[in-house]
């Protein structure tokens, strides 16, 4: 698999686990709607990184998520600040961490 994670922005999950959005087919992804979440061009939008960015921080909306370390987690997942099992938000500014939940 061909794909990019963003260093800007991660999700540590209540299990100890952290993952970074992800791109899929090139682009990041943003669920603008229930109806079609899982499909490209109907509930999830292809996006800059920084539209992605503001949409998950600003918006609160999902996004595609992977894990560098748990197996379980390889395959693109979505996951939002408000997911249940996200316990913390970070957001990298100036180069260092931040937590921003």
């Amino acid at each position: 698999m061909n794909y990019e994670l963003s260093d800007q922005i991660k999700l540590v999950l209540s299990d100890g686990d952290t993952v970074w959005p992800t791109t899929m087919s090139g682009s990041f992804r943003l669920v603008t709607g229930k109806e079609g979440h899982n499909v490209l061009g109907e509930g999830e939008q292809p996006v800059t990184e920084d539209v992605m960015i503001d949409g998950v921080l600003n918006k609160g909306q999902a996004s595609r998520w992977r894990s560098r370390t748990n197996e379980k987690r390889k395959t693109a997942n979505h996951f939002s600040i408000s997911s249940p099992s996200v316990r913390q938000v970070y957001a990298r500014v100036g180069g260092v961490w931040v937590q921003f939940k």
